[in-house]
């Protein structure tokens, strides 16, 4: 049994098999929408999974052959006793929201995420964000409430709570940061204060309007350090990423896409957006303008062709090639981007350069006046609007079809396949797998099975597959248990270790570490299978109901 499920109760392991509307699984399990209780916690800490205690226990492991061997999370170190974050890795941060229900999600990612600094925006106030905060202060974390708000949306069958929420959380992730004690020289720390300062001004009209959000905002805009962490907090950051509490991010990925850029400059990176201004939100068409890094080699590539211009600053003016264009199909003008949005789930991969030119208090009377309201399509336009534009890191120019953000789709079963590709199986884990060693159907694009694991950026593992947030949270521990375990293997065979005067306890120890990469791979592609054996009925996914335990 994995190290990050081993605590679990023998009654929480029974089988569960239940059916869901997807849409319906949507509205039960997503992280911006919340049944409207008390926002103090006290009717929906009796909502909380019964072992939901025991997975945030079991979610962070023991040090294991990986942290023995140094081969952390992009190769990090150690982390502080005291606050729980890498000094080695504070160019990084985290930045996502969440709800109570779902608070199980980010503790189940703390086992990979080990160091990196992580702001948490959830509902929840009073005692119950306390005990919170209290706790993620051992992890990197800082909890920070910010209400829900009520939109309808056309599509959804009740309203959606927690968008604003979700477009806020980056401007006002980086306002804590700079009001932690980065120097106000750069009008990041007067940007913050005339944040505050303004949500504060405007707070009668910001509560008519969203429930005191104004005021929510300005209060979380006031560090709340302990003393023995105000340092770390207090630490400049170069690259954020940004997502939902379902995102998993893949931190080699991320080191190799920022690799040669100045986070000084307007990076809003990402590849996975939506191209319609019609329902159902299709996947950005190749004919959609976009900006990719001066720093991509254009050789053997045709830019023009495929609508690719290279910028380090890219601008809507720049998407939209030095002009205007009000055309139905694509409009591109300083109002209305050719893209509709990013794909939240999929995250996106933000510089400070781009934050410092993004101050909350420039952006949240416009995420408060956006008509959509859905929150990665209000960041996405408020951006634009503001001057600032995204852009795909190219993978997809050499890849056609491929991407970085959710390079997999979400499917467990094609992270299965992909480990088998470079990781083949055998034994036992092939007869489980199939009678040739392999995973059907399950392929991605992109290259090889070692190339697309090392390159991709983000998956989102969407927890409205699930049956409930802890399902969804023993999945994200289960990926990211292949992950860590599929890297160490690897790094073990570059490093050459079998190869060594001590070549037979190598082998040996290089050979269990690859039957336990092998064993997850099948669990793993078992759970996906799992979804596709109903009778022309969508099955909701329950880790219980998997035979992964």
């Amino acid at each position: 049994m994995e190290p990050r499920l081993a605590a679990l109760k023998a009654e929480d392991l029974q089988p569960v098999l239940r059916h869901a509307s997807p849409r319906l699984s949507l509205m039960r399990h997503s992280s911006r929408t919340a049944t409207p209780r008390a926002q103090d916690g006290s009717e929906l800490i009796a909502a909380q999974p019964a072992d939901a205690e025991v997975l945030a226990t079991a979610a962070v492991p023991a040090a294991g052959p990986a942290a023995a061997a140094g081969l952390g999370v992009a190769g990090r170190h150690s982390t502080d006793p005291l606050t729980g974050c890498d000094p080695a890795s504070l160019e990084y941060v985290f930045a996502t929201t969440t709800n109570l229900e779902r608070h199980n999600l980010i503790k189940a990612s703390r086992g990979h995420r080990q160091g990196v600094r992580l702001l948490v925006f959830t509902n929840v106030t009073g005692d119950a964000l306390a005990a919170e905060a209290a706790e993620g202060a051992a992890h990197c974390e800082q909890w920070r409430h910010l209400p829900d708000r009520s939109v309808d949306i056309e599509g959804f069958p009740r309203p959606l709570l927690g968008e604003l929420r979700y477009a806020t959380a980056p401007f006002l992730a980086h306002a804590l940061l700079s009001n932690g004690g980065e120097d106000s020289s750069d009008g990041d720390a007067a940007g913050t204060a005339a944040a505050a300062a303004g949500a504060t001004s405007a707070d009668s009209t910001a509560a008519r309007k969203f429930g005191g959000t104004g005021r929510a905002i300005a209060q979380a805009a006031t560090p709340k350090q302990e003393s023995g962490q105000q340092g770390v907090w207090s630490a400049p950051y170069k690259w954020m990423m940004y997502g939902d509490d379902d995102t998993l991010w893949f931190m080699g990925g991320v080191a190799a896409l920022i690799a040669g850029l100045d986070a000084e400059k307007p990076w809003f990176l990402t590849d996975n957006f939506y191209s319609s201004y019609t329902p159902g939100f299709e996947p950005r068409k190749a004919a959609v303008p976009r900006c990719v890094p001066c720093t991509l080699d254009p050789a053997g590539l045709d830019l023009t062709a495929q609508h690719a211009v290279r910028s380090c600053d890219c601008t809507p003016l720049a998407v939209c090639g030095g002009g205007w264009n009000r055309s139905a199909g694509y409009p591109c003008d300083p109002e209305r981007p050719p893209l509709e949005g990013h794909h939240g789930g999929a995250g996106a991969l933000l510089s400070v350069g781009l934050l410092r030119r993004a101050p909350l208090a420039v952006m949240h009377p416009c995420l408060d006046a956006h008509p959509k309201w859905l929150g990665d399509h209000a960041f996405f336009h408020c951006l634009w609007r503001a001057g600032l534009a995204h852009t795909d890191p190219g993978y997809s120019l050499r890849h056609p079809g491929a991407l970085l953000f959710d390079a997999l789709q979400g499917s467990t079963g094609r992270l299965a396949h992909l480990v088998n590709a470079s990781l083949p199986l055998t034994g036992a884990a092939a007869a489980a797998a199939g009678a040739d060693g392999g995973f059907p159907g399950q392929g991605a694009r992109g290259g090889s099975g070692a190339d697309v694991l090392q390159s991709m950026v983000s998956m989102h593992i969407a927890g409205s597959r699930f049956c409930s947030s802890a399902d969804t949270a023993r999945a994200i521990a289960l990926v990211y248990e292949l992950y860590d375990a599929w890297q160490e293997v690897r790094q073990r065979a570059d490093s050459g270790s079998a190869s060594t005067p001590r070549a037979a306890g190598a082998g040996s120890a290089a050979a269990a570490a690859g039957q336990h990469v092998r064993a997850l791979a099948v669990r793993l592609w078992q759970l996906q299978q799992q979804g596709q054996s109903g009778q022309g009925q969508s099955e909701c996914l329950s880790v219980e109901g998997s035979q992964l335990l």
